[in-house]
């Protein structure tokens, strides 16, 4: 892979000078910094490859949408699968089900060479950055438990539906559903 990247659009000159500004350390010119800034400009080479996979990019969520409505229909009623409300198109850049058991669940997929996730592990109350701001943390019961029963399926843009079919299969079979 090459890595994380992205853009921004907009029709706002003063937001783009910004913008620009801010990805390369707060600076216009090679040593003035006007304010904090990052180093997150892309290299030439990724750039490129970014531009013409670009153009698949319709494609590639269409097919994400896919493999989503397989898992949808596959697993329904064995793990809970995302909740879509009827207003919305999800790409699917993750695909993330809440299942019980879900740590002897994913240690069983990786047994059967299917990759999966844990994002996030733990919630953002608890995350030191917000622990060490606030005095006090309320407790959220119901974030808590969600954070130990998700795991993310593998889904990808060229991924085939019989490799959707392979996990679904191996779900199940953990499950006793198969």
């Amino acid at each position: 892979m090459l890595g994380d990247g992205g853009c921004i659009t907009t029709n706002k000159i003063d937001y783009a000078d910004r913008l620009r500004m801010l990805r390369n350390h707060g600076r216009q010119g090679k040593y003035d910094h006007e304010f904090t800034g990052y180093n997150i400009r892309f290299n030439e080479i990724n750039a490129a490859i970014g531009r013409v996979m670009l153009k698949h990019l319709d494609g590639f969520n269409e097919n994400r949408r896919k493999i989503a409505a397989r898992y949808d229909a596959r697993l329904k009623g064995i793990v809970q699968t995302p909740i879509v409300k009827e207003w919305a198109t999800p790409v699917y850049h993750m695909y993330v089900v809440r299942a019980e058991k879900r740590d002897d669940l994913q240690k069983f997929l990786k047994e059967k060479n299917i990759e999966t996730g844990v994002h996030y592990p733990k919630p953002n109350h608890l995350q030191p950055a917000v622990v060490g701001l606030f005095p006090y943390i309320p407790k959220l019961p119901n974030t808590e438990k969600a954070v130990k029963e998700i795991l993310s399926l593998p889904i990808h843009g060229e991924m085939g539906l019989d490799a959707a079919d392979k996990v679904c299969d191996a779900i199940a079979e953990f499950y006793g559903k198969k």
